[in-house]
């Protein structure tokens, strides 16, 4: 398997402050997206990084490519697909999760597909 780092994928800085009301500020930039906190980046323009990968994929020849991410940039990605996606749904993501995207006729379908139910003994 072919494995390839894309800084587009890095996860979103809120700001290079330590703050400690971060999940307010966090919720806050989810309501405006184009609000950015010190050293930090915006939604809008973590999203459009993510655009940028997401669009580079579906172009490819590819037909099954996973991303690996963060919580808040991939609830960005997600977003790109569908707009409902937003604080709410980060904050009810686990850690992992895993996400299925599928492209046909220029439509996408998403669907969570993770399983905390799933227990693997090694």
């Amino acid at each position: 398997m072919k494995i390839i780092e894309d800084d587009r994928l890095g996860e979103r800085v809120l700001s290079s402050l330590n703050l400690e009301d971060w999940q307010d500020k966090l919720q806050k930039s989810f309501e405006d997206l184009n609000l950015a906190f010190e050293g930090g980046e915006s939604n809008t323009i973590a999203m459009e990084r993510a655009a940028s990968m997401l669009q580079m994929i579906i172009q490819s020849d590819d037909k099954h490519i996973i991303l690996v991410s963060h919580g808040n940039l991939t609830t960005l990605m997600l977003r790109c697909f569908d707009e409902c996606y937003g604080f709410e749904h980060l904050m009810e993501m686990s850690n992992p999760d895993v996400f299925e995207i599928v492209i046909e006729n220029e439509k996408a379908t998403l669907r969570r597909i993770w399983d905390e139910e799933l227990n693997f003994d090694f």
